[in-house]
């Protein structure tokens, strides 16, 4: 961020920054507050909603290539079939 890197940093600090730097208004981009707790209620609520499912990350871990991410994907996502293609052509 301006030259600084910030990989080392904890996640919960990563964020704050990222949160700084993306408009609170309705865009492409939207920030998500960090949830510590209620993680299953959480993942019921996206699954209910029809997302993809959520993610899990340490809160206090640096950023790594190969950090341990937790993907719990919603097993009835109704735009799973044809995902992969889409992002293919379109961030290419």
């Amino acid at each position: 961020m301006n030259g600084e890197d910030l990989r080392e940093l904890p996640l919960s600090q990563r964020k704050e920054r990222l949160k700084q730097m993306i408009p609170s208004e309705l865009g492409p981009i939207l920030y998500a507050d960090h949830v510590e707790e209620n993680g299953v209620a959480l993942f019921d609520k996206a699954c209910a909603m029809d997302l993809e499912g959520i993610v899990a990350k340490g809160r206090t871990a640096p950023y790594r290539e190969k950090t341990l991410w937790i993907k719990a994907r919603n097993p009835s996502y109704s735009q799973k079939k044809g995902r992969a293609e889409l992002f293919e052509t379109r961030w290419r």
